[in-house]
């Protein structure tokens, strides 16, 4: 059967090789990658060390304000996955739980238009203004997910290691390194900010987009408290974090073009103080931390590009999510499947649908 190499083992790179063992069981799949998840029984985390944003993200379902069409079915299909996983496996680092959604003028000025996810979201729901914190103009709660990066990444290796995928560790510098080594019949490009420079790709819209989190230890915030997130001119979340001992992920920061990779003290500051005012009931403050972490997210100019390219081995590009490649790892697995099956002939199946 044909070989499908998937370039890039961040959450959609993995996710792309899922969906397409999924549908095409009978296809030869192999990830090619400089950083990889570790197997669930290999000791220690040194595999989350590295240039990749996958291991440190804030990793929640958040829908999209006023997204097209294809953002649409792509978030849509992306709950219904994760809905799926969760109830099959508890161990896998994924939790269903409260949802709450803050906005500003600054993202949201026409919500009855602008707002998404009433019609697939368990228990959504607008915010009445007397719920709403301060400096907000509005709000949406619901039934999302958050994933534990550091469980999820290591199960879901496993998963497609029993589905037969191999995984080969490789730091390629051009799609030309690839197509020697395995000659394949289709390539998916989940490389992110590898996109910017490995050559027959070098996409110059590509940009880093700096994050930093300080990670701390709550007592007193369960899991079943669910997450918050303001949008707007105060970016900031609360994420507790399932399978992790009480640790909460505190956000954040977006800074387009930032490569600082050391952890700076006055955004360590505010993002306490603000994540303090968006969630006072958890009591947070520094003496909480445990740690800071500084990740960078792809990002890239004109948003991200989900395309299939048939100039010489055809190849399907899936990157430029920035901070949302967890809410859209799904649907657009969904959306490479459908490149591969064409770009091989194959009956276009689709994923079985899980009931929500």
């Amino acid at each position: 059967m044909p070989k499908v190499i998937v370039i890039g083992s961040g959450i959609i790179g993995l996710t792309a090789a899922y969906y397409i063992k999924k549908a095409e069981p009978s296809l030869r799949v192999s990830i090619v990658a400089r950083d990889m998840p570790k197997h669930p029984c290999d000791p220690g985390d040194a595999w989350i060390q590295g240039e990749w944003a996958s291991p440190y993200g804030g990793a929640i379902f958040c829908p999209s304000f006023n997204p097209t069409e294809q953002v649409k079915a792509i978030e849509r299909e992306t709950y219904r996955h994760y809905w799926e996983i969760a109830h099959r496996d508890p161990g896998a680092g994924v939790e269903f739980c409260p949802m709450r959604s803050y906005y500003d003028q600054s993202v949201v000025t026409d919500p009855d238009n602008e707002l998404f996810g009433h019609d697939f979201m368990h228990d959504y729901r607008r915010i009445p203004k007397e719920e709403l914190p301060p400096g907000v103009t509005g709000g949406i709660e619901a039934l999302g997910f958050v994933v534990n990066p550091r469980v999820y990444l290591p199960w879901l290796r496993a998963q497609l290691e029993d589905m037969g995928v191999k995984f080969v560790r490789g730091d390629l510098t051009s799609i030309g390194q690839v197509v020697k080594k395995f000659w394949p019949a289709v390539m998916v490009n989940a490389t992110g900010l590898g996109s910017s420079y490995i050559r027959g790709v070098r996409d110059g819209a590509v940009v880093p987009v700096r994050g930093q989190v300080a990670i701390a230890r709550l007592e007193n915030y369960p899991q079943s408290k669910g997450y918050y997130i303001r949008h707007g001119y105060e970016f900031t979340y609360v994420i507790p974090k399932p399978l992790s001992d009480n640790l909460v992920t505190l956000g954040g920061v977006s800074q387009e073009g930032s490569t600082l990779k050391e952890v700076d003290k006055e955004t360590h500051d505010s993002i306490i103080s603000r994540s303090a005012n968006l969630v006072p009931s958890a009591q947070i403050d520094s003496s909480k931390v445990i740690d800071d972490v500084v990740a960078f997210r792809p990002g890239r100019y004109g948003g991200y590009r989900l395309e299939l390219s048939r100039r010489g081995i055809p190849i399907v590009h899936a990157y430029g999510f920035e901070g949302n490649g967890y809410i859209m790892s799904g649907g657009v697995g969904k959306v490479i499947v459908s490149h591969v099956q064409r770009t091989l002939g194959l009956k276009q199946t689709r994923p079985k649908e899980a009931k929500l």
